[in-house]
């Protein structure tokens, strides 16, 4: 089986870390070839991640700068390799890898919905690129039920969960020392976490907003933000003018989290919209309290202690951190409601798909 996947870029974000944790386990196990096709410059960790999962990775010109070029370079990969597959997580422009796909009667032509929000400038055009990639695929996936209401409203659509190792995410209490040691921070020192590429979708500004407020009353408290993106030096001169560069980190990607949400005390994801973040099922298996924006999936809540809030009460969200205790109990026994996230169990599911949907659709078109 071979199987094409179209990404707008490889940076450090959700849809990298679903490919690498699903390709990486099928790949090993089955008998597959996967490509991931992407545009501009890669994170280079992220790319080799890719890599060292089994992918073969495949550089395209961009559809903003250059959008004919784009279209036939999409035309000609697909032409040579001939995949049974073309999985589009283009979000609303799913449909430019899918239309090529369509001319080229690839068999099986998989729109993904990773977002439940327009996440596009022009919002006329929303409606119609929705319609597009209707037409031009032929299955429909969803990272969760809100972000595949967006997209494909009334139709039918398989959710694929944006599964994860569970035992990797589990709170370790060395972990914890081991982290807290490398930072100096001693065990009564509250720590706030944040995990997401610096952008205006994942909305740090509001998150140094909320934190700054919170320090005024509370100045026993880090805030780490990990990740990289076309925001960092607003991040870093937002830190500066609120003399915070000594309460606030910034640090690049790190290829295991599991440690880094042992360090923390609480998450907090203020995203302006989102699917369903794989971000926020890592923190709660860590048993983590979290706060999120209202514009996530509410699906995601799988703990009481997980809060959806909404980003036009700022006083809500820094009141809600003071649940943040570094002394809580975080033994965590209750495992079954996380096991539909588990990946171990999820990529088979993803493969028994992938395999059914090209023996039924080349079947189909003879």
């Amino acid at each position: 089986m071979k199987i094409i996947h179209f990404v707008s870029g490889i940076k450090s974000g959700g849809v990298e870390q679903f490919l690498y944790n699903y390709s990486f386990r099928i790949n090993k196990k089955f008998d597959i070839d996967e490509y991931i096709v992407y545009q501009h410059n890669a994170n280079d960790k992220s790319l080799n991640k890719l890599k060292r999962a089994g992918n073969t990775c495949i550089r395209i010109a961009s559809k903003t700068n250059n959008p004919i070029k784009n279209l036939m370079d999409t035309y000609r990969i697909i032409s040579k390799l001939k995949p049974d597959i073309v999985h589009a997580h283009m979000n609303l422009v799913n449909f430019i890898p899918l239309f090529a796909a369509f001319i080229l009667k690839v068999p099986v032509r998989i729109s993904h919905s990773h977002i439940a929000t327009d996440n596009i400038k022009c919002k006329f055009l929303i409606p119609f690129f929705k319609r597009l990639n209707i037409y031009f695929s032929n299955v429909l996936f969803s990272c969760g039920d809100s972000a595949g209401k967006y997209m494909y409203g009334k139709r039918k659509f398989t959710i694929i969960r944006n599964a994860i190792d569970l035992n990797q995410f589990k709170f370790n209490i060395d972990n914890r020392n081991k982290c807290r040691g490398k930072y100096h921070i001693n065990s009564r020192t509250v720590v706030f976490g944040n995990i997401g590429r610096l952008t205006k979708q994942k909305n740090q500004l509001f998150l140094l907003h909320i934190f700054n407020e919170f320090q005024k009353k509370h100045p026993d408290s880090i805030l780490f933000i990990v990740g990289t993106g076309e925001l960092k030096k607003t991040i870093d001169n937002k830190i500066n003018n609120l003399k915070l560069s000594n309460k606030v980190y910034v640090v690049s990607p790190i290829d295991n989290t599991g440690p880094f949400y042992s360090m923390i005390d609480m998450f907090i994801l203020p995203s302006l919209y989102e699917g369903l973040p794989v971000t926020s099922i890592e923190a709660q298996v860590s048993e983590l309290p979290l706060l999120i924006s209202s514009g996530i999936d509410k699906n995601v809540k799988l703990l009481k202690t997980t809060k959806i809030l909404d980003l036009d009460n700022s006083y809500l969200w820094e009141k809600s951190m003071s649940a943040a205790n570094p002394a809580r109990d975080r033994t965590f026994t209750e495992f079954e409601h996380f096991k539909k996230y588990d990946i171990n169990l999820c990529y088979e599911d993803l493969y028994g798909i992938y395999h059914k949907l090209v023996k039924n659709l080349k079947d189909h078109d003879e």
